[in-house]
């Protein structure tokens, strides 16, 4: 391991929203496939050069993480301290361009594919209102995006738990699309959970956001679009569609460093 100490960011953190919380360390050498577990989600990092940072993220389990929002979100605002520019990260064989605007570091992906679907049978009961979409995305352990009505039915919604584990492989992601009143952009709110995975309910989900930002410039035009993940703890994220790729934003506040 690096002589760099650890240091903890809370990514997607805003007004009334604590955001999720990630453990960061600069290395300079490769990273490792696994760590021990641990109490919260952590990153490794290390500079490639030309403005381009390795990194990995692993669960409270030790294990890897495909696609962690929040914990590319706070690596991009590390290196975007340290550079004091943009640049790109490089995650397995995915490079993820970003950015930061004001306040906000964005994350570049490309635009998922959504697949229109039928609601699985038994999904219907865990939710607390009648669904008015359903799609699939990814392979059959990835995700299921399921449109409510309105946030009452979101906040009413009780975690499925071991109730969504027979009915499907796929993390639920379920999200509405809140009254407008002229508000730029798009508000929106939604929760995610993936029982299946560990995460019983996940406070703020990088990921979820991109594919709720694609559904949103699907279904209704919207282009650019603000999020309120209705999680214990509470995120505010960001998304915006363009061409052919999803940008993810929020803020990164540094927590504390440990030696």
């Amino acid at each position: 391991m690096s002589d760099n100490p650890d240091e903890h960011f809370r990514a997607f953190y805003g007004e009334a929203a604590e955001g999720n919380l990630c453990g960061l360390r600069a290395m300079s050498t490769a990273l490792p496939d696994h760590l021990p577990a641990g109490p919260a989600t952590r990153c490794l990092t290390r500079d490639l050069g030309e403005r381009q940072a390795e990194v990995g993220c692993f669960s409270d389990h030790g294990g890897p993480i495909e696609c962690c929002g929040h914990g590319l979100l706070c690596s991009a605002a590390f290196w975007r301290a340290r550079w004091g520019c943009d640049g790109v990260l490089v995650n397995g064989a995915t490079h993820i361009p970003f950015r930061q605007d004001g306040v906000l570091i964005w994350l570049q992906f490309p635009y998922p594919d959504l697949t229109p679907s039928v609601l699985p049978p038994g999904i219907d009961r865990l939710l607390s209102g009648a669904a008015l979409s359903c799609d699939r995305v990814g392979p059959a352990s990835g995700y299921l995006l399921v449109e409510l009505q309105s946030p009452d039915e979101l906040a009413a919604m009780t975690p499925p738990g071991e109730a969504l584990k027979p009915l499907t492989d796929r993390a639920l992601l379920v999200y509405v699309r809140c009254a407008q009143n002229d508000a730029a952009p798009t508000p929106y709110c939604f929760r995610y959970f993936a029982p299946q995975y560990g995460s019983a309910e996940d406070t703020a989900t990088g990921s979820a956001m991109r594919l709720i930002t694609a559904s949103a410039r699907t279904r209704y035009t919207d282009h650019e679009i603000m999020a309120a993940q209705l999680s214990p703890g509470g995120g505010l994220l960001y998304g915006a569609v363009e061409g052919d790729t999803v940008w993810v934003g929020g803020q990164v506040q540094r927590e504390q460093q440990i030696g």
